[in-house]
């Protein structure tokens, strides 16, 4: 099962006032995942992925995801195995002036 989701982060939204866009799965395991930020966000948008409120992506918490520009392209096989199915994007965007696309897809199996 594939599914994917583009999310919209307003301009000026702040790291400790993020949006928050959560992704509807099944139970399994994520056995492929990618994101692409436009080359326009210049680095300004910033992102990780949670499940049940920890940082699940990128795995080191003092970090998070900005290249633009670029498909990038995992393999993790994360198990998705408590309810809710429930990945949570949090975004922000230090552009003050534009607002960004992030474009995510995730590919799942029922294991």
């Amino acid at each position: 099962m594939y599914s994917g989701v583009t999310i919209l982060v307003p301009a000026r939204t702040e790291r400790s006032d993020p949006s928050r866009t959560p992704i509807a799965l099944s139970w399994g395991l994520i056995n492929y995942w990618s994101y692409y930020i436009p080359i326009g966000a210049a680095g300004l948008t910033h992102f990780v992925v949670n499940y049940h409120a920890r940082q699940l992506y990128p795995f080191d918490v003092d970090e998070d995801f900005s290249l633009c520009g670029q498909l990038m392209e995992y393999n993790p096989r994360t198990p998705i195995r408590r309810l809710p199915y429930l990945l949570e994007v949090v975004a922000w965007n230090e552009d003050d002036a534009y607002e960004h696309h992030l474009y995510l897809h995730f590919g799942q199996q029922r294991t």
